[in-house]
């Protein structure tokens, strides 16, 4: 999605034609696009991007960049390739700041579902934010559903979008057995 003077960042549009609203107990960033032409620099980058990352994992890449963004930044995703590609859902639930460490998504949502299986269930994918040069990136995270407040508790910093696959009951236990070793 390219930029032009006057309009939203594709997350904040995407955000109004898909009707997607979420009602936010902590402050949500209102990020204003940093570029009101795309710079040299930051197509350079986008293309970058996709370069390294795009034939990683060609249909996860394909259906989060129509979803919105300009680039995702992906690991290597074994069985949750199909689990994604055949699951996921961009969310529209409220979302509420959770405890958490810094940059440990993926362990706070383990240590939370751990907590309370049969009320916090993970939600594993990717969340779209928007980068200080102002790329559009999807990346890896994990947050949790909270089944009795019908929230996502966000453990770390809030996204743009959450794009992911509410995991089964067998594969959250994997999940927390990979990331909490305590």
């Amino acid at each position: 999605m390219g930029r032009s003077g006057g309009k939203r960042c594709s997350a904040q549009a995407l955000a109004l034609e898909k009707n997607i609203t979420r009602k936010v107990a902590f402050p949500l960033r209102v990020l204003p696009c940093l570029h009101s032409v795309m710079t040299s620099e930051t197509a350079q980058r986008i293309q970058w991007l996709k370069d390294r990352y795009a034939d990683l994992h060609p249909g996860v890449h394909t259906k989060l960049l129509e979803a919105g963004g300009d680039a995702a930044v992906m690991a290597p995703l074994g069985w949750f390739e199909t689990a994604f590609l055949t699951r996921a859902e961009l969310s529209n639930d409220p979302v509420r700041k959770g405890r958490g460490r810094g940059n440990q998504c993926h362990l706070n949502t383990a240590l939370y579902y751990r907590k309370n299986p049969q009320r916090y269930r993970i939600v594993s994918g990717f969340g779209l934010n928007q980068d200080s040069d102002g790329v559009e990136c999807w990346r890896s995270h994990s947050w949790i559903f909270d089944t009795k407040t019908k929230e996502t508790v966000e453990t770390v910093f809030p996204r743009d979008l959450y794009y992911g696959v509410l995991l089964t009951d067998e594969e959250a236990e994997a999940f927390a057995a990979q990331y909490d070793q305590s």
